[in-house]
């Protein structure tokens, strides 16, 4: 059995090879290309041809943030090129029940898109005839975590009306995300609250094929699955129909029938009128894609007492600082908050393999937090899924098999201490 090269022959084979590439894409007259970031792009080719496609076949449609952006007249060089890619927006906060796989993005403009889907809810005013949404204008919308209890809170207002919103955890026979909504009216005005179903998420268009409202009028069922339960029976309902290539209109009021779209953009909307005075509406997300959610009694500020004093608890385990400067505090806080919401789905690569570089980054921040048993599920599941191919480890299996080594001396090293 021939011995292993070392480390430093593999680099130095692997940079001539890099080189000789180079050298041969220059006589060609080529701009040389690194094969490792062309093999990460060429995933998104065929997603930005879709959503351009998608963009001008439904050019009425009413976009998510990030669309609105690129596609803005001052940025329409944006849009030239026939990909519609979003890398202006993709900053969201992530939230769990800090038990479950996947969670829910909450975008700048308050759009929600469960991690597990490509659509998306976002909650509409009804102002008279016309639809107000928060992307139309960021600007006026809050998005905040918070940081001592793993809430997270939209507010935003139009005319007359101030909505705010607190999403927090529950676990039933499934996990799900509860989004309670408060709506103030300050006086008295033709309004309306809509829980939008829409065909996108952060990165993608069409993702919806069909959405309806069920027998019992308390739940959305999107693309054949129970995803959204509403705590009261909507006053109307939008549906867009089968297949009328279009976005809802105010003039849908009323129509109940199942919207269906063959290329992923159906829409539906779920209507509450507001009276004058403070007005609360629940809806129950499925943070589970296995599990359909279903009405029934539910006792809400159990719920919300429940998962704020789980999340307290665990923020305060681990590592705990006490800085004079409020804000460095938050920031801690913050940062134990991020790393509870972390799983195996964040350490994932491609085909379904580990990126041990990106383990290596949030087992070394959970080891310093203090979360020891986090960090070491994460490790037990590296070392799990840790197989080189053949009996010679290839370059990148050795630079995989250090940071599993290295992460895994720093875990055992610190709970010594």
């Amino acid at each position: 059995m021939k011995p292993h090269p070392p480390r430093q022959t593999l680099r130095l084979l692997n940079r001539n090879m890099r080189s000789n590439r180079a050298q041969d894409a220059a006589v060609s007259g080529r701009i040389a290309i690194d094969e490792e970031k062309l093999s990460r792009i060429a995933g998104h080719f065929p997603i930005g041809i879709t959503n351009h496609a998608l963009f001008q076949k439904y050019a009425s449609f009413r976009w998510p943030a990030w669309v609105r952006v690129l596609t803005a007249p001052e940025e329409s060089t944006r849009c030239a090129s026939p990909l519609l890619l979003n890398n202006v927006m993709r900053d969201c906060i992530f939230f769990t029940n800090l038990l479950s796989h996947h969670g829910l993005r909450i975008d700048p403009a308050g759009m929600i898109n469960p991690s597990y889907a490509r659509w998306s809810i976002e909650t509409w005013l009804m102002i008279g005839d016309t639809f107000v949404r928060p992307s139309d204008d960021r600007k006026r919308v809050k998005v905040e975590r918070g940081v001592t209890d793993a809430t997270v809170s939209v507010t935003w207002e139009a005319g007359a009306c101030t909505v705010r919103q607190t999403i927090y955890g529950a676990r039933t026979d499934i996990d799900e995300a509860i989004v309670e909504t408060e709506c103030v009216m300050r006086e008295r005005a033709e309004v309306m609250l809509l829980f939008a179903a829409r065909p996108y998420d952060l990165l993608e268009l069409g993702g919806i094929k069909a959405v309806e409202i069920d027998n019992e009028g308390m739940t959305l069922v999107v693309n054949g699955d129970k995803a959204i339960c509403f705590a009261d029976r909507p006053d109307t309902v939008f549906s867009s129909g089968k297949d009328s290539c279009r976005d809802i209109l105010p003039s849908d009021r009323d129509r109940l029938e199942k919207s269906c779209s063959e290329h992923g953009m159906a829409a539906m909307a779920v209507g509450y009128g507001l009276k004058k005075g403070e007005q609360r509406f629940i809806a129950r997300i499925s943070l589970d894609p296995r599990g359909a959610i279903s009405p029934g009694a539910f006792d809400l500020k159990r719920a919300k007492e429940d998962f704020v004093e789980f999340a307290t608890v665990r923020l305060k385990n681990g590592t705990n600082l006490h800085l004079p400067d409020r804000e460095l505090q938050a920031w801690w806080y913050g940062l134990k908050n991020l790393l509870l919401n972390v799983s195996a789905r964040d350490v994932a690569g491609r085909n379904g393999s580990i990126d041990f570089r990106k383990a290596h980054r949030v087992i070394m921040g959970m080891n310093r937090a203090g979360y020891f048993p986090e960090a070491l599920k994460l490790i037990d599941y590296c070392f799990k899924r840790f197989s080189p191919e053949g009996r010679h480890f290839s370059f990148d299996e050795i630079l995989d098999a250090c940071h599993l080594i290295e992460f895994a001396a720093d875990y055992l090293s610190l709970i010594h201490i």
